[in-house]
C-alpha cells in the first residue's frame, strides 16, 4: 500500500465516524366536531417524519341535546345524566380508537325554554402507547361518531328517559420524535478536511512529471 492509498483509508475511516443530532419531540393534532351519526376522516401518521411514539384520543367537548321544557317557572330542574361517544370504522384495517363515557348532573333554570343538556367535565384523554403500526402509514381511514345522553333521572316533571342524539369534539394527536440526519461533530469535520488536505498534496507531488537530462 502506497502513502496515498493509506491517507485515503484513514480519510475513508474519518467521514464514517458520525454523531446523530438529538431528536427532538413534536406532534401532529387532527381536530374534527360533528354530530352523532357522522363521519371524519383520520389520516394515518406518515412514518417520513419521524417516529411515533404515543397517540392521545381526546373529548374535548360533550354530547349535548335541546330538551323542551314544559313547566316554565321559578326555581331548576336538575338532570343526572350520562354522557357516552364511541368511534367505530367499517376498515378492518383501521386503528382502533376508545370509547368515551361520563355520568354528570346538569341544572337547568325552568325559565329556560328548551333546554340544552351537557355532560361533562375535564377533558378525556386516553393515551395509547401500543399498536402504533396500525396509526402509521400513508392510508385514511373514516369513522362514524354515535353520541348521546341518556337522562337517567331528573326533577319533577322529567323522569328517566331513554337517549338522545349529541355531538362531540374530538382531537387525535400523534406524539412523535422527529427523524434527524446524522451529522459529523466539529473534530471529525477538522480531521477530515486534514486528511483530503493530504491526499491532495501527496497525489500533486505523485502526479509531478519528473526530468532527466542526457549526459
Amino acid at each position: 500500500m502506497n502513502r496515498t492509498q493509506a491517507f485515503m483509508g484513514a480519510a475513508f475511516a474519518v467521514t464514517t465516524t458520525l454523531a446523530a443530532a438529538p431528536a427532538s419531540a413534536a406532534t401532529i393534532i387532527q381536530n374534527f366536531s360533528l354530530s352523532s351519526g357522522n363521519s371524519f376522516a383520520l389520516q394515518q401518521f406518515d412514518g417520513a417524519l419521524g417516529t411515533l411514539q404515543s397517540v392521545d384520543v381526546l373529548f374535548n367537548a360533550i354530547t349535548r341535546r335541546n330538551v323542551a321544557n314544559p313547566a316554565v317557572g321559578a326555581g331548576a330542574n336538575v338532570f343526572t345524566l350520562h354522557g357516552f361517544a364511541n368511534l367505530t370504522s367499517g376498515d378492518a384495517s383501521a386503528p382502533a380508537l376508545p370509547s368515551w363515557e361520563v355520568n354528570t348532573t346538569d341544572a337547568q333554570s325552568k325559565f329556560n325554554s328548551p333546554y340544552e343538556l351537557q355532560a361533562g367535565g375535564p377533558t378525556q384523554t386516553t393515551n395509547i402507547t401500543t399498536g402504533l403500526a396500525s396509526f402509521t402509514g400513508t392510508s385514511t381511514f373514516s369513522y362514524l361518531l354515535t353520541a348521546g345522553i341518556d337522562i337517567l333521572s331528573a326533577t319533577a316533571p322529567y323522569g328517566a328517559t331513554t337517549r338522545n342524539d349529541g355531538s362531540a369534539a374530538i382531537s387525535i394527536r400523534y406524539n412523535f420524535t422527529e427523524a434527524v440526519a446524522a451529522v459529523p461533530e466539529p473534530s471529525t469535520w477538522a480531521m477530515m478536511i486534514l486528511g483530503f488536505g493530504v491526499i491532495g498534496a501527496a497525489m500533486r507531488r505523485r502526479a509531478k512529471p519528473s526530468v532527466s537530462f542526457a549526459a
